[in-house]
């Protein structure tokens, strides 16, 4: 069973700037809020993970995937001009 937390008065005083921050009004609003607080803490935390991983940090990555991107098209194109031929 999940526990429960506490609603502290700090955390009921976070969420009402929140609220008076981005004033929702739907469930759509409150996840994009959600997003634009916690974006760039994910962003950082993948990146991070990115590159304890593979060893790459995220220009190495971003370099890494537009060789690869470069070498796929290459491929598709020279099998579309062999298949034109035949």
């Amino acid at each position: 069973m999940p526990t429960k937390h506490k609603l502290t008065p700090v955390k009921q005083n976070l969420i009402g700037q929140l609220i008076e921050m981005y004033e929702p009004k739907s469930i759509s609003d409150l996840h994009n809020a959600l997003k634009d607080l916690m974006g760039d803490t994910i962003q950082g935390m993948l990146e991070a993970e990115l590159d304890e991983t593979f060893g790459l940090n995220n220009s190495q990555y971003n370099r890494h995937k537009k060789i690869n991107l470069k070498k796929t098209y290459s491929v598709i194109t020279e099998y579309i001009k062999v298949k034109k031929r035949s």
